[in-house]
């Protein structure tokens, strides 16, 4: 059986991080950063150990999977944004993990991401406010 390879055999690669500035401990819902790439010169792709008929496209990472869960159970693909309002769940030692997936264009997926917190029940994330103010 001879199968044709995909224009984009590669998997996508990221992480998932705070903002910069922001340490542990977070309030329960914060921002996170979700850095993603689908580019297939760089390192962090496995060697394709195939001949490709024509050379490897980038599809660009399209769809990111996010959970409080490491089998991802109930979560759902969305569009891929580089920041996300997420809601942890924490133990109750206060400790919480968030789970991410990546998949590109051509429906690669990438390996888990994961990023491991502290929460502090007592905390607001601080918002951003942008003057004038105005109430209508």
């Amino acid at each position: 059986a001879c199968t044709t390879p995909k224009l984009d055999p590669y998997l996508p690669h990221g992480e998932v991080v705070l903002p910069p500035g922001v340490d542990s401990p977070v309030a329960r819902t914060s921002t996170i950063w979700l850095e993603a790439y689908d580019d297939p010169e760089t390192e962090e792709h496995p060697i394709f150990d195939g001949e490709l008929i024509e050379p490897a496209m980038q599809s660009g990472v399209a769809d990111v999977l996010i959970s409080n869960r490491a089998d991802f159970d109930g979560a759902d693909w969305a569009p891929y944004s580089p920041t996300v309002q997420w809601t942890f769940d924490p133990d109750e030692d206060g400790q919480a993990t968030v789970y991410v997936r990546y998949r590109d264009g051509a429906g690669n997926e990438s390996e888990v991401a994961a990023l491991s917190v502290v929460i502090d029940p007592d905390l607001i994330e601080q918002q951003e406010v942008y003057l004038p103010f105005m109430v209508r």
